[in-house]
């Protein structure tokens, strides 16, 4: 979870044991959970879902290649509970080409909506903003998770 200070940095927010325990309290209690994955195109959030599945699966290639060409939603149940976590990768939602904005336009977001919609997702409970720590955090990036709060 990310919260925003004085000096409009985000900095990663570690809530107390027992804000966190509420937390996973009310996932069990909803038995589905939402979550958004956001962030620029190659930046590995197809990976980290995989990584969900299969914690040893490789592609068998480290050249960053974007895998997703539309949102895609999937589901993963958590072993020895009722949880399920539904996870929703943008894909290129925020794709830079040096002719287009950094930024989505409206018409782009309320398409994403309206695929989430079709997906029988009507609520999101996280947004996972990712990033390579290897090409840095830049303005565009805060400004992405700026809009998103």
């Amino acid at each position: 979870m990310f919260v925003k200070s004085g000096s409009r940095i985000l900095l990663l927010h570690t809530p107390p044991l027992a804000s966190r325990n509420e937390i996973f309290k009310k996932m069990a209690s909803q038995s589905k959970t939402n979550t958004l994955l956001i962030g620029r195109s190659c930046i590995g959030k197809s990976t980290f879902k995989h990584i969900l599945a299969d914690p040893t699966q490789t592609s068998g290639s480290f050249k960053s290649s974007s895998q997703t060409e539309f949102p895609l939603l999937e589901q993963y149940s958590v072993p020895r509970t009722d949880i399920i976590l539904n996870i929703i990768d943008t894909s290129d939602l925020f794709q830079q080409t040096k002719t287009s904005s950094p930024f989505p336009d409206i018409a782009t977001i309320m398409q994403l909506i309206d695929s989430y919609i079709r997906l029988k997702v009507t609520q999101l409970h996280f947004v996972c903003s990712c990033i390579l720590l290897e090409t840095k955090v830049n303005i565009y990036d805060l400004h992405i998770v700026h809009k998103l709060l």
